[in-house]
């Protein structure tokens, strides 16, 4: 996992690197995209941008991914996600091929972060996370989630 601010983006890849390249799509073009799914470079790259109101972590469930890293900018509004790297979390249900996804059974100890605009948080597989959670009352944000092939 890292999370960090975009000023910092370069300390940790080079320009070329897919995760590069996605923080930088998502900062700068994401914002004008519609709400919904942009396939950007076929099964290698593609954009999730998604406006939602949050809600309390107790509702929410922790998930992971085998095929994508997901790369989180948040566009308008702040959400805490909470994360639970490298640990085996108790699957709720089968591995959703078609989504890359499974839910999980929250742990008793995770970390929490705040993702506000000018922030990134990059999820490898081995990453459980907890996103769209309220900090205090929900409220309503724009995300987009970069989905980078492994």
């Amino acid at each position: 996992m890292i999370y960090d601010k975009f000023e910092n983006l370069a300390q940790y890849f080079e320009e070329r690197h897919p995760v590069y390249e996605a923080v930088v799509y998502a900062r700068d073009k994401a914002g004008e995209m519609p709400v919904g799914d942009h396939d950007l470079d076929g099964d290698r790259l593609s954009a999730r941008v998604q406006a939602y109101t949050t809600q309390p972590a107790e509702v929410r469930e922790f998930e992971c991914h085998k095929k994508y890293t997901d790369v989180q900018v948040m566009l308008e509004g702040c959400e805490r996600q909470d994360v639970a790297p490298s640990q085996d979390l108790t699957p709720l249900g089968e591995f959703d091929v078609a989504n890359d996804v499974v839910k999980l059974k929250a742990p008793e100890l995770f970390s929490t972060i705040n993702l506000e605009p000018g922030w990134f948080v990059v999820y490898y597989p081995q990453d459980n996370h907890r996103p769209n959670c309220c900090i205090g009352e929900p409220s309503n944000v724009r995300k987009v989630c970069m989905k980078v092939i492994v």
